[in-house]
């Protein structure tokens, strides 16, 4: 069922170690009887799967970082065209902007630290932001000293 996966497959324990990659996940799977589930990535199948969606997509395409923040993941999905992301974290804001430092990143927490907001703003780049509070309002205005240049996201329960 598993057998021959073409692209440089691998897979990964619950703990997240990458054995070799694998030819044949039948057996692997017979051969190492995990006891935890195994998560295989099939990175030149995403790489083509994103470049697909974009293609076709009219839009602007925001991968969540949080869904999947795997290197390789991410640098799949970089490959095959996505350029925008959606960071909930500063750590994923670093996480982007270190691997693909000219990729738009939407800040899309609706509660960020004045220190994170400030950091993506002056270290990142980030000029979209999320809010649902006007106090977030006013910590998005104050820690970006003012700045005209933002694009933000107002949500509304």
């Amino acid at each position: 069922m598993y057998n021959d996966l073409p692209d440089g497959a691998v897979a990964a324990s619950h703990a997240f170690s990458i054995p070799p990659q694998i030819d044949n996940l039948d057996a692997y799977l017979k051969r190492t009887r995990p006891r935890y589930p195994v998560a295989v990535l099939r990175p030149v199948k995403l790489r083509a799967k994103a470049a697909e969606f974009t293609a076709a997509f009219p839009g602007r395409i925001l991968y969540a970082v949080k869904c999947n923040p795997d290197e390789r993941v991410l640098r799949a999905l970089i490959a095959g065209g996505v350029d925008s992301f959606d960071c909930a974290s500063i750590g994923e804001v670093r996480l982007i902007r270190r691997i693909m430092p000219q990729a738009t990143i939407y800040f899309m927490h609706p509660i960020k630290s004045r220190e994170s907001i400030r950091e993506a703003y002056f270290e990142h780049n980030v000029r979209a932001f999320v809010l649902d509070t006007a106090d977030e309002l006013k910590k998005i205005v104050q820690e970006t000293q003012n700045a005209q240049d933002l694009t933000l996201f107002v949500r509304m329960a």
